[in-house]
């Protein structure tokens, strides 16, 4: 498959605040395909006057009551939306191919994901349970207890900054959640791979929500997202990224503005002697190096006992060996390149330290091109090791020997990072124990935890996060609940 999605001026064509200016003030910015470093599209940049125009209309709708959506409205919004997204199922694809590199295969299912996240937006919204009102506000002559009504409303203006490894999805998540809360959202996605976000706010606002309900910006600059992010008219701020980065954003925040981190983890996967081996083999591949292992999800740490480990590690060698890359759109491409060059480089000085310090490389360690790392398997690196540490983000996968399973247990909880695990056995007994005993927001039975549903909400641990990220915990982060007692 060679196609090429077409591409307009999204930025420009959905953001009349930016189309209004002068043309003299606004920089471009060259997207390019991750594969090739071709350049995809040109969008147009938001300085500091544009994020202060954007916040000045979004703080302003919000405070004009009377201009709230309705929960009908929404509705229609999203079913609207959702149909655009099946309608363009293909186009949307391929552009996430090209600009974040993922392979054609893995695009169509975050095609799919997003829709996803409408439908269960639309069945969250359908099923709401506040209580309504009371027709008569008269006090009982003898009041015993008060009678308390309740409804959620909006809580105010959301700032989403998003990273570049899912655009689509996570433009989805946070624009769905707004939607259905009521709530303007400013979104600004990776200036790495912005396209699927501005692409998916266009349809938006082509499914009938006003402009100002949903700003997308690709900002020109740290210092004008830091304005954006840190402006006290924001309710809450939503950052994907780097945990060191959203920590230190948090401090930083104005009081009265609320957030939620999301910054994944260092995924440990335990192997029980009595996994099924083909089984297990297979979502661990998926698992490491799926979108060349660019998912905060991704498996990176696996533990066996010490008598299985090396020959299976040799055997997950073999089969990462043989693993197709290359060009994205291809349909037999299962890695593909990294977002940018110098991951390639920072991902091959952390193997390259590891195998110095007594790792033994059994496949990889290697860049294939430029922009292309070779899938890696790791066994025994040291523990205090990066690629042992810190979230890799790339198609490097660890394997460690352990004396028995309250070892790896206790190996995989000794990180700062927690978020999810995944265990592999056929004993229910041994999942059982395994599920209490490890620190995560959820542990996956024999498959690959970067599929889990899109309903499921995950609360990062320690550095993982704050807060819950998925759909249905941006809903409710971004609503307060009203009461009213009579």
């Amino acid at each position: 498959m060679t196609g090429v999605a077409p591409s307009f001026d999204l930025l420009r064509s959905s953001w009349p605040l930016l189309a209004a200016s002068d043309e003299k003030v606004i920089s471009k910015l060259n997207v390019t395909a991750a594969w090739d470093g071709a350049q995809i599209a040109q969008v147009d940049v938001a300085g500091e006057r544009h994020v202060q125009d954007a916040l000045f209309a979004a703080f302003s709708m919000f405070r004009q009551k009377d201009r709230w959506l309705s929960l009908a409205r929404r509705i229609e919004l999203l079913e609207n939306v959702a149909t655009l997204l099946k309608d363009n199922r293909e186009t949307l694809a391929i552009e996430s191919a090209r600009e974040s590199g993922k392979p054609i295969v893995d695009a169509r299912r975050e095609v799919q994901r997003s829709i996803d996240c409408a439908a269960v937006a639309i069945a969250h919204l359908q099923s709401d349970q506040d209580k309504s009102f009371p027709a008569d506000l008269k006090a009982p002559v003898q009041p015993i207890e008060p009678t308390v009504f309740g409804r959620t409303e909006p809580g105010g203006v959301v700032v989403a900054v998003l990273a570049a490894n899912h655009g689509l999805e996570l433009a989805a998540r946070y624009l769905f959640a707004a939607v259905a809360a009521g709530c303007p959202i400013i979104i600004k996605p990776s200036a790495d791979a912005p396209l699927s976000c501005l692409r998916l706010v266009h349809m938006l606002h082509e499914a009938g929500l006003p402009y100002v309900w949903s700003q997308c910006v690709v900002t020109q600059s740290d210092e004008v997202t830091q304005s954006l992010m840190g402006d006290p008219r924001v309710a809450l701020l939503c950052f994907v990224g780097a945990a060191s980065l959203g920590w230190s954003l948090r401090s930083q925040l104005p009081p009265g503005t609320r957030c939620m981190l999301d910054h994944g983890g260092v995924t440990p996967a335990i192997v029980s002697s009595d996994a099924d081996v083909a089984l297990t083999q297979a979502a661990l591949l998926d698992g490491a190096f799926c979108c060349a292992g660019q998912d905060s999800l991704s498996i990176q740490r696996v533990y066996l006992l010490a008598a299985q480990a090396e020959g299976f590690a040799q055997e997950l060698a073999v089969a990462a060996q043989a693993l197709p890359w290359g060009d994205p759109l291809l349909e037999s491409t299962k890695v593909g390149p990294l977002i940018r060059p110098s991951e390639v480089e920072r991902i091959h000085s952390w193997v390259t330290a590891a195998v110095a310090a007594g790792a033994h490389l059994l496949c990889g360690g290697v860049a294939l091109s430029e922009r292309c790392y070779a899938p890696t398997v790791l066994l025994n690196p040291p523990i205090d090791s990066l690629v042992s540490t810190q979230p890799c983000f790339g198609p490097v996968l660890c394997v460690y020997a352990c004396g028995d399973l309250l070892e790896a247990c206790d190996r995989a909880n000794a990180l700062p990072y927690a978020l999810v695990a995944a265990v592999f056995t056929q004993s229910h007994q041994t999942l059982e124990t395994l599920f209490g005993a490890l620190d995560a927001s959820a542990v996956v039975a024999n498959s690959n935890p970067s599929h889990l549903p899109v309903r499921l909400s995950l609360s990062g641990l320690r550095r993982s996060g704050l807060g819950a990220s998925g759909i249905l915990a941006g809903i409710e982060a971004m609503q307060l609940r009203k009461a009213l007692v009579c």
